[in-house]
């Protein structure tokens, strides 16, 4: 490290040990005084952690600063507060809703991270490595066995394992290179520990833990969203899905983010006809002006309420009802924003109209 760099490092100063013989601590940094996780590691990829401290992936911690010296990268990451999924597993408190629901948002992270230019493969995917935190999110940590698949493409590395035995796929042991479908195996394995845990379990789980964990990853789910989709289907109630699935196609409209044919038709006839109505209705006694200005207002006004009520890019998460875990209270929350919206909206209308009508 150059001079600059010891400078920066000494700002963090272990206060806790959190896994010694991995050389893991809790730093605070001195300045700020806030929380990081300092790492020093002997087994790494520097550049996949240069990648996700340039493009940060939704539900992985934050890379802060590294400083590799060449035979050990020392890693400040963000702090990340929550219950390991192992110590929920251990509990026996898991259910089978609850792991549905956290394996959805797991395949949400790793499909961000398999999209990567190059993908990003995990390799260590295990209960440890992932936290829950207090909101039932899922953070996927420790990507210290992670590697790069088009920049690490040769097959001698996989001769060594990198991962955790048992979680590990067949082809981390050497006999083929590491690929997306390593980390879908070792999903499979996790939902069937996992599985064993929970009481009076219904083997719905079980076609899912049989393809994942296939011999030949060719005969694995295709990708990380395939898998998604088959859990997702488990569930009593898909609505909820709704904001994890919007994470993987966040610019897509309503109707488009599961990319199912068929609700992309009814939305897209749905979107055609309020287009159709809200530029050729028609206001007797006004210029054509005001009248151009009222059916765009009109259009405006139908999109923004479809934005809302469909929560476009997590709008509602702005508003502190819609944060209430109380599904009433939501609604109400919806319900409020929707009127606030088209309130402003009519307010707009006529005051435009009120300015541009002729004398």
């Amino acid at each position: 490290m150059d001079l600059e760099q010891r400078l920066s490092i000494s700002y963090y100063k272990n206060i806790a040990v959190i896994n010694e013989s991995h050389k893991i601590y809790l730093a605070q940094h001195q300045v700020s005084g806030k929380f990081f996780v300092k790492k020093i590691l002997d087994v790494y990829s520097v550049d996949v952690y240069k990648q996700l401290m340039k493009k940060p992936i939704p539900g992985t911690p934050k890379i802060i600063e590294f400083f590799d010296d060449g035979d050990s990268l020392t890693l400040i990451e963000e702090y990340v507060p929550g219950t390991s999924l192992s110590e929920i597993i251990s509990s026996g408190t898991l259910t089978k809703e609850q792991l549905i629901n956290y394996m959805f948002k797991l395949c949400v992270i790793v499909a961000a991270l398999h999209s990567q230019e190059p993908p990003i493969i995990h390799r260590d995917i295990k209960p440890s490595n992932i936290i829950i935190t207090r909101s039932e999110d899922v953070v996927l940590l420790d990507f210290n066995a992670a590697k790069n698949k088009l920049n690490d493409s040769n097959k001698e590395t996989d001769t060594i394992l990198l991962g955790t035995q048992g979680y590990a796929s067949p082809e981390q042991y050497g006999f083929q290179e590491s690929s997306p479908q390593s980390d879908i195996y070792s999903i499979g394995i996790l939902i069937k520990n996992a599985t064993a845990s929970i009481r009076n379990y219904d083997h719905s789980f079980d076609h899912i833990i049989s393809k994942c964990t296939q011999m030949d990853p060719s005969k694995r789910y295709h990708s990380a969203d395939t898998l998604r989709m088959a859990i997702m289907m488990l569930s009593k109630d898909r609505f909820n899905f709704r904001d994890s699935t919007a994470q993987i196609f966040p610019f897509l409209p309503p109707g488009f983010r599961t990319l199912k044919p068929s609700r992309m038709i009814f939305a897209t006839g749905i979107y055609l006809f309020f287009i159709y109505v809200c530029l050729t209705f028609d206001i007797q006694g006004t210029t054509l002006l005001v009248l151009w200005i009222n059916r765009i207002v009109a259009l405006l006004t139908f999109i923004g309420n479809i934005l809302i009520v469909f929560n476009y890019l997590n709008i509602q998460k702005k508003f502190i009802l819609c944060k209430s875990k109380n599904i009433l209270i939501r609604i109400l929350g919806t319900l409020i924003l929707v009127i606030v919206f088209n309130t402003f909206m009519c307010f707009f209308a006529l005051l435009v109209s009120v300015i541009f009508m002729p004398s």
